[in-house]
């Protein structure tokens, strides 16, 4: 076997001088961390950056069968790698970028930290702030002598702000450790507000912070006054916030903010959704637990009480903030086998390319996102458009085609997965960009809600066969036309989440014809008090297709009484074939009369989205959306009304509540309608299945077909 297995690496890996099946010469080049960028990039004399064999590929005169094969090792990076239009590859030969046979390669964007750098705390006047049970534990290092100078900003950000990159992070034997906060675990009350501060939501700009009472002892220890942070949920269920301490008054129990909330800082007396919080962050008097730390960024000094014994673990701190790799106006491009990791931004950035393949990598202890196809992510001033949702960049207008994201692992990353779009909206023209079999979890570590793991724009994109799991808020996030969401595998989402569905649109009629069939839905339920579901339509969204998907566990009805599926104010979205078992609701809806109807249609930010980002008069979207115009005419008022049918509701719970629906062929039953075995969750449907009788035409997805599949080896 080994002589067999030699014999075939030979094969694969031929000297710059061979062959390939197709008679077309093959060009290999080959880097490690071990190499110079003077070598002539051989195998025995590699390159060293990824940017010197992109320069070396760019004189190949025809570009087929070119590999770049990249030694195991870790690539510290200091600069993008930036691939151009000079750097395309052929359309039926894509230039490869890849690791050697089974080699681990690592692009790092941080710095490893010299474990026996760390000493215990010894200064009287920190030891005086630190929590007397933590002296024996909080060790400190210098890391200006380590020569790390850029400690990043701490700035604002949540549901109404730009994503940016991340500040310093520390990661632990590979996890991201906290900065030192209280409380530990849940938030405090926001006691009465003296000072609400600027609400943008009303058209107030004068960027003044709240002040409000805040009645904790704990603040009589504190003795920082700079750089202290609070985040929470300070207005609506939806809006958290990150925002800065400008004064805290311990005599009259006051906290003064710098920045201002969204829609203004709210009493959590008055909070009727029970979310209404906050927690304080960055203080060095707060390292009272392992895995807690904090740094001084005028001496340069970092606290820590490790998690565990540093002797053995590896300790590094993320520093680089633009992405690894970006992709512009490139084409015919696969990277494959490579891991990214320890950055304060993104590792791939994509706009305005084509035909490029991301395959069989690994993201993660990353500060933004994995993989953005459009937005860098780069942030700005707090904004919002006229109705108080976030003003974010327009993705409907980048033009990438065909970039296929396959079998990637993506986890601990800061702000979401992936943002995926492309193809051209206006003229209804698809990207046919794809995510499959890819596993995304854990993906939304410093923006906990609206960053998740797969964020879909533009027209005809595809979300496929993926397994997308434990996160506190959603999973997927679409809006654009024609997409395809299928036979993915989406489990434990939305835990502390409300008002928020795993998949979720919202507040763009002409955002239509998408199909959402075949997923698997799994434990979509909040552990808060809360009202969350696995597929939510908010808004008046409508004209979309869900189709033969299986909901288990998966809805939290609350004060809304959301089911599995919930639509806010929209109609004209049909549903077929759906299987729900154990939920406590199957479909909810808050239908909106027609007052709320028209003031929602004749709105500037409907105008924009319908008529300015694309033209719902033209001929395209007449002919693809005929029953578009009619369902948004503000005169000639419309009926919003979704239909559903062939609907399997297996438990106890309620079928559906709201006036929006017209149902036909329910099947409501507590008896086991034909499952292959529910204790062991297969949800397949034997050939004889007792709903086959009760639903004729009743249509069902092989079960063993969602979720990631494994390769075709023949």
């Amino acid at each position: 076997m080994r002589i067999i297995y030699f014999v075939l690496v030979s094969c694969l890996l031929l000297a710059k001088d061979g062959f390939s099946q197709s008679g077309v010469k093959a060009i290999h080049f080959f880097v490690a961390p071990t190499g110079k960028d003077q070598n002539p990039g051989t195998i025995e004399k590699p390159f060293a950056t990824l940017q010197r064999a992109r320069d070396e590929v760019r004189k190949s005169p025809f570009k087929r069968n070119v590999t770049v094969f990249l030694r195991g090792g870790t690539y510290s990076v200091k600069e993008s790698c930036v691939f151009s239009a000079t750097d395309s590859g052929h359309r039926t030969s894509p230039i490869t970028y890849r690791n050697y046979v089974n080699e681990k390669v690592v692009f790092h964007g941080g710095i490893k930290l010299n474990n026996k750098a760390f000493k215990k705390v010894t200064d009287p006047k920190i030891l005086e702030q630190l929590p007397v049970e933590t002296h024996a534990n909080v060790v400190e290092i210098n890391l200006k002598k380590a020569g790390i100078t850029d400690f990043g900003k701490l700035s604002q950000h949540g549901f109404a702000i730009p994503v940016r990159p991340a500040s310093l992070e520390l990661f632990f034997d590979g996890k991201p450790l906290d900065r030192a906060r209280w409380p530990n675990t849940g938030t405090v009350a926001i006691g009465e507000v003296k000072d609400p501060g600027s609400n943008f939501r009303m058209g107030d700009t004068t960027q003044r912070g709240a002040e409000f009472v805040f009645e904790e002892p704990r603040t009589n220890r504190w003795k920082q006054t700079e750089n202290i942070w609070i985040a929470g949920f300070f207005s609506n269920s939806w809006s958290d916030d990150h925002l800065q301490v400008k004064t805290i008054d311990t005599f009259n129990h006051l906290m003064k903010l710098v920045q201002p909330h969204l829609y203004s800082v709210q009493s959590t007396s008055t909070d009727k959704d029970k979310i209404r919080g906050f927690y304080v962050y960055n203080l060095l008097e707060e390292i009272d637990r392992p895995g807690e730390w904090f740094v001084d960024e005028k001496t340069g000094i970092m606290y820590l009480w490790p998690p565990s014994h540093i002797q053995n673990q590896t300790i590094e701190v993320s520093l680089f903030s633009d992405p690894f790799i970006k992709l512009e106006k490139t084409a015919n491009l696969k990277f494959e086998g490579m891991i990214f990791e320890c950055s304060r931004g993104m590792a791939i950035h994509i706009k305005d390319s084509e035909n490029c393949i991301i395959s069989s990598s690994n993201f993660h202890n990353l500060g933004t996102v994995a993989i953005s196809m459009g937005s860098e992510l780069q942030g700005g001033k707090l904004s919002s458009n006229p109705d108080g949702s976030p003003k974010r960049e327009d993705t409907n207008h980048h033009r990438n085609r065909h970039i296929l994201i396959d079998r990637c692992t993506i986890y601990s990353v800061g702000t979401g997965g992936i943002i995926l779009t492309g193809g051209d909206r206006g003229n209804l023209i698809a990207g046919n960009n794809m995510v499959q079999n890819c596993e995304i979890h854990h993906f939304s570590r410093i923006n906990n809600t609206y960053s998740p793991a797969v964020d879909v724009y533009g027209i005809g994109n595809v979300v496929r066969n993926n397994y997308i799991h434990d996160a506190p808020h959603e999973a997927l996030s679409f809006l654009g036309n024609n997409h395809r969401i299928e036979f993915n595998h989406f489990q434990r989402l939305c835990t502390t989440a409300h008002d928020m569905g795993a998949v979720y649109t919202g507040r763009d009629p002409s955002s239509r014809g998408t199909i959402i069939r075949g997923n698997f839905f799994e434990d979509i339920r909040t552990s808060i008090y809360g009202s969350v579901c696995a597929i939510y339509f908010d808004d008046g969204s409508g004209g979309i297709e869900v189709n033969q998907n299986i909901f288990y566990q998966s809805s939290s009805p609350g004060k809304y009484k959301y089911g599995a599926i919930f639509i806010h104010g929209g109609g004209g979205s049909s549903f077929s074939d759906n299987i729900f078992i154990d939920c406590e609701q199957a479909f909810g809806n808050t239908p909106w009369g027609d007052a709320k109807w028209k003031e929602y249609v004749t709105s500037p930010l409907l105008k924009k989205r319908m008529f300015t980002d694309v033209d719902i008069k033209s001929e395209p979207y007449r002919k693809s959306y005929p029953e578009l115009a009619s369902a948004v005419d503000s005169i000639n008022l419309q009926p919003r009304i979704n239909q559903s049918t062939r609907s399997l509701f297996y438990g106890k719970g309620t079928f559906s509540t709201g006036t929006s629906y017209q149902h036909k062929s329910i099947w409501i039953t507590q008896k086991d309608p034909g499952f292959v075995n529910v204790s062991k969750m297969d949800f397949r449907l034997k050939p004889n299945a007792a709903v086959f009788k009760q639903l004729p035409n009743f249509k069902t997805v092989a079960f063993e077909k969602i979720g990631i599949q494994k390769p075709n080896t023949k």
